[in-house]
């Protein structure tokens, strides 16, 4: 994803987005059901101090929660809806100048990195080897030359594209110490770990847009992932210019 702007964008489990200026859009919805597993991830964070977090790094904040409202509730076609909604809130952006798009076109499969994905079945891993997607598994990025491997790979991309769009699916986390769904892939990353590789990521392109989503609160109880979430959108918002207030 190649831009001029330094605007964030960043969607949050079953999705909430950031922009510059801030804005956090829930999107409460798993399979099209709302507030159902994943879907009650969003509103987690703005209850668990989100905005208060980047108001201390002096960003102001503004929220918006999309709300399906069908005369027809179904899966196929309240998930389109949802798609449609958010699609709007991105153009609402794009109107504001908040996040200026020139024209929309596929990410080629070069400038695409995996990292840290560990429950990968043998005809997935066999597409991945036959692309040009670059993959880092959570072995590599757990061993020692982790963070310059990353850094290497991503200074490759930089040579070809003004920043990066990063996507963090919680579940990313070692389920033993940070469950994220009813998903348990085997291996994963500490939460310290996983802060890291986004530090690395933040200090070796320019990141114009990120997602942190597949959180179901229900299965972390003593609020492990939870934390995990707000300390990543933390580091992902640390380096960004303060914004000028803004309303709604």
């Amino acid at each position: 994803m190649t831009t001029q702007n330094k605007a964030l964008t960043s969607l949050l489990s079953g999705l909430l987005v950031i922009m510059v200026p801030i804005r956090l859009i829930s999107v409460p919805y798993d399979t099209a059901r709302r507030e159902v597993r994943m879907g009650q991830g969003p509103g987690c964070f703005p209850t668990h101090g989100v905005a208060e977090r980047l108001n201390a790094l002096g960003h102001d904040v503004a929220t918006t929660s999309i709300d399906v409202r069908s005369e027809f509730p179904a899966e196929v076609a309240t998930a389109s809806e949802v798609l449609r909604l958010g699609a709007d809130e991105v153009r609402h952006a794009v109107a504001r100048r908040e996040f200026p798009v020139n024209g929309y076109r596929p990410v080629p499969e070069k400038h695409v990195i995996l990292v840290g994905a560990s429950d990968i079945d043998p005809l997935e891993r066999s597409r991945l080897g036959q692309s040009q997607i670059t993959y880092l598994s959570d072995e590599v990025l757990n061993s020692d030359d982790g963070d310059r491997m990353l850094g290497t790979a991503l200074d490759q991309i930089g040579i070809e594209v003004d920043g990066i769009y990063l996507h963090v699916d919680l579940d990313v986390h070692d389920p033993r110490i940070a469950r994220a769904n009813h998903f348990r892939p085997p291996g994963g990353l500490t939460p310290q770990r996983l802060r890291e590789a986004i530090r690395t990521t933040r200090n070796h392109s320019n990141i114009l847009a990120a997602s942190v989503n597949a959180y179901d609160p229900s299965v972390d109880p003593a609020g492990v992932t939870l934390e995990s979430g707000l300390a990543i959108i933390e580091t992902i918002a640390a380096r960004l210019p303060a914004a000028k207030p803004i309303e709604g």
